[in-house]
């Protein structure tokens, strides 16, 4: 599947949530959330989570963001301007990250692209692909 036309999508999470008559809450939205994920994926677009309603917890704001990372967001939509610096901070990786996927990427060229190991773990093909897409959009910005 391809999308030549689209730069990425957003899920809309009220507009679903109304839809199928559900809740707004984590557990209720997954199953979208993980669909729109797998779509996008497929093909090759950027999905961006729905906002967090909730203005007033930064806690449920940053435990949002960092649920939809782990789940392949790109990042997420934000209803206030007092949100930005915390999905931000989630959805931005941090000097550890990219020092990791780093070493991840220079384990992959010792090794030809073969499995290796990096700090005791076993890393392969999807670990040296992510591990260059993250250095990659780490350069770009730097």
């Amino acid at each position: 599947m391809r999308a030549p036309r689209l730069g990425g999508v957003i899920f809309g999470s009220a507009d679903y949530a109304a839809s199928v008559r559900c809740g707004l809450g984590w557990n209720a939205l997954h199953y979208a959330r993980s669909a729109l994920i797998n779509a996008a994926t497929a093909a090759n677009i950027p999905a961006i989570d729905a906002p967090t309603w909730e203005l007033d917890d930064p806690g449920i704001l940053r435990r949002d963001a960092e649920r939809a990372k782990e789940l392949g967001f790109y990042g997420k939509g934000c209803v206030h301007p007092r949100h930005v610096q915390v999905i931000n901070d989630v959805f931005t990786a941090t000097a550890e990250e990219i020092a990791q996927a780093r070493a991840i990427v220079e384990a992959a060229d010792a090794s030809g692209g073969t499995v290796t190991t990096v700090d005791g773990q076993m890393r392969g093909t999807p670990f040296f692909n992510a591990a260059r897409a993250l250095v990659a959009e780490a350069d770009r910005r730097s």
